[in-house]
């Protein structure tokens, strides 16, 4: 169905695609264009303005042309392409993704900070909560949503685990690596109840 494997997680971006390489006896290039190269594809992502969401949609805008990219972030000026909108609002959430009808929703709005938990938890969790609740309650819509965790998620990890694999045990030792971990456990938590939820942990 596309670049990413379906609801589960993957160590770094690159990860997802051997994984599918490896199954479908496939070269990396065939599966990444299996993704990519689908004509008139939308996408829409969260936190555009951020480091992440502005170099993932310079690379699409570059390599894949004709591609329609959304785009949502709170410090943007509202046009017909970018949103300035409270993911919080569901409303309005639900309508704009009603209205656009993405393919693909990278969920990139949040943030990377180790001081107020109440902030990390509202902005890297709730704002998840709303966005796959939101997509939850539009019948018929089934996007595929990607959510980069962060490797913040393992701690510290022993010199005979390197390379860390997915299976090892995630004991976050800062605000940040907690609130990515129960990003985490929420998104699994959608997918079990179908929803179609890639996260993959960036180094």
């Amino acid at each position: 169905k596309g670049f990413f494997a379906i609801n589960q997680i993957v160590t770094g971006w690159i990860s997802a695609g051997l994984k599918i390489s490896r199954k479908r006896k496939m070269s990396l290039q065939r599966v990444e264009r299996s993704f990519c190269m689908k004509r008139k594809n939308k996408a829409l992502i969260t936190g555009i303005n951020g480091f992440i969401g502005s170099s993932l949609e310079g690379y699409i805008k570059d390599k894949y042309p004709s591609w329609e990219i959304y785009g949502i972030d709170k410090s943007t000026r509202s046009s017909k392409i970018r949103f300035n909108i409270d993911i919080a609002d569901k409303k309005k959430l639900k309508a704009l993704l009603k209205k656009i009808k993405p393919r693909y929703i990278f969920h990139f709005a949040g943030i990377v900070s180790n001081k107020d938990l109440n902030e990390l938890l509202s902005l890297n969790l709730m704002t998840t909560y709303h966005l796959l609740s939101a997509i939850k309650e539009i019948k018929g819509y089934s996007p595929r949503i990607i959510i980069p965790s962060s490797a913040a998620c393992y701690g510290r990890v022993s010199k005979r685990n390197i390379p860390i694999k997915e299976s090892c045990p995630l004991k976050p030792i800062n605000l940040y690596g907690f609130s990515k971990m129960t990003q985490e456990e929420l998104s699994l938590m959608f997918a079990r109840q179908g929803q179609d939820v890639i996260i993959a942990r960036i180094f």
